[in-house]
């Protein structure tokens, strides 16, 4: 007789109080949507769409990148080539007007090429400028750098 009282002593024991397991499975099924949930509004996941868009702009970019390197490697090769004969012209301009001095020829160069104040001649010319005092002038009345007065020793 002790043995249908200890039962239902049992049962309603069991009827009374929480179910621990059944609480711990239901909070770890919501658990993982709510932390995936969580991970997807912070960006730690992302979709696939997303992630295939994101790859492609990438790729796109970086043909951008690769095709402007090409560009500039190109166009850097080609200054080389242009300073290369700049300087083998400048070279060959030289030799010349020394041959041209040692043969006793002074080389006549049209004024425009002489910077003014440059040639010999034009210092005794041109008198020495004072200089200027008060505000300075804007920059469109300014004379030209080098072609309207001498430059002061």
């Amino acid at each position: 007789m002790l043995l249908p009282e200890l039962l239902r002593s049992v049962t309603a024991a069991e009827d009374s109080g929480p179910d621990i397991g059944k609480l711990i499975g239901q909070f770890a099924q919501y658990a993982i949507v709510g932390v995936v949930v969580v991970m997807l509004m912070v960006g730690y996941i992302v979709p696939k769409y997303v992630m295939s868009n994101l790859t492609a702009d990438r790729d796109s970019w970086r043909l951008a990148f690769e095709r402007e390197r090409d560009a500039h490697d190109l166009t850097r090769q080609q200054l080389a080539k242009a300073e290369e004969r700049g300087d083998v012209a400048t070279e060959q301009a030289k030799t010349l007007i020394r041959l041209l001095e040692d043969l006793g020829h002074r080389p006549e160069l049209p004024r425009s090429a002489w910077r003014c104040g440059s040639s010999p001649d034009s210092r005794r010319r041109l008198p020495r400028r004072r200089p200027r005092r008060g505000p300075p002038r804007s920059p469109s009345s300014r004379p030209r750098p080098g072609c309207t007065r001498p430059r002061p020793d």
